[in-house]
């Protein structure tokens, strides 16, 4: 600008992109210390335990996902919560069938013995037996319950199953669409984003595009590679959340070799300016 080779409006611009910048790297710092203590209390770490580091890249993706086709009936094996919301169902049946086997037999017995005098004045002694017959009370109430019981723990098993299920098919959904965005960004928008740089890094060096032009294509090829990045962790996010929902661990299918990524195009081209 000092020199007149841009007017106060591209200046403007520069500026006003340059402070942009710095306020996002601010804020994208601040979320990194404010994420890094999240996990600390989720892990219940303390004192040096929080100076961990990550590793400086996220695994590639599995090259093809796994037949989700049985999922949900493996998950439905795999839960425990849908193991003992069964094993209630299966207590309970047993409860209502040991009440319906037995609902007529004596509600009551007692065993004693007794004295009694005969009328040529001798005493006999021998045992007792008393049985009390459910005349008019024959276990309906506790039949009731006991049904009532049962049919709340298949109840209970039944909606636990399909909640199972719809989130088993939400969640593979879920990671089908990452692994698909995430591979387009890889096989698309990444080399795109490359070559659209290399191009203007030639027009630069032809004198066709000034410094801010060359700046913010760079600038927007950073921005597809953090995208990308994004959808890789979206990706691993979406796999542990449906491996929970699943109960265990998935297979992983054999991964992808990492392509050779290009070289950024600001270190393939040397800047040279035509002599004058």
């Amino acid at each position: 600008y000092d020199a007149g080779n841009i007017n106060r409006l591209e200046l403007a611009t520069v500026q006003v992109s340059a402070q942009e910048a710095k306020l996002e790297m601010s804020r994208t710092e601040a979320q990194a210390g404010i994420d890094r203590e999240k996990l600390n209390r989720l892990l219940g770490l303390s004192g040096s335990q929080t100076n961990w580091t990550l590793a400086a890249e996220l695994p590639e993706l599995p090259e093809h996902e796994m037949d989700f086709s049985q999922l949900e009936e493996a998950a439905l094996d795999q839960r425990l919560d849908l193991a003992a919301a069964k094993a209630q169902v299966a207590l309970a049946e047993r409860a209502l069938a040991l009440k319906r086997n037995t609902r007529f037999l004596p509600a009551s017995v007692r065993v004693g013995a007794e004295t009694e005098r005969e009328v040529d004045g001798s005493r006999v002694t021998g045992p007792t037996l008393e049985l009390g017959l459910p005349i008019f009370d024959q276990g309906q109430a506790e039949l009731a319950r006991l049904s009532a019981e049962h049919r709340r723990a298949v109840a209970n098993y039944e909606g636990l199953a399909n909640e199972v299920r719809s989130e088993v098919r939400e969640l593979r959904d879920t990671l089908r669409a990452a692994h698909a965005a995430s591979e387009f960004y890889n096989s698309t928008l990444l080399p795109q984003r490359r070559l659209l740089l290399q191009e203007t890094l030639l027009h630069y060096n032809a004198m066709q595009k000034s410094n801010y032009e060359l700046l913010a294509a760079k600038e927007r090829l950073l921005v597809v590679e953090r995208e990308a990045i994004e959808a890789r962790r979206d990706y691993w996010i979406a796999r542990a959340q449906l491996e929970r929902a699943f109960g265990g661990k998935l297979p992983l299918v054999k991964t992808a070799a990492p392509a050779a990524e290009a070289a950024p195009a600001s270190e393939q081209h040397e800047h040279n300016h035509p002599a004058k």
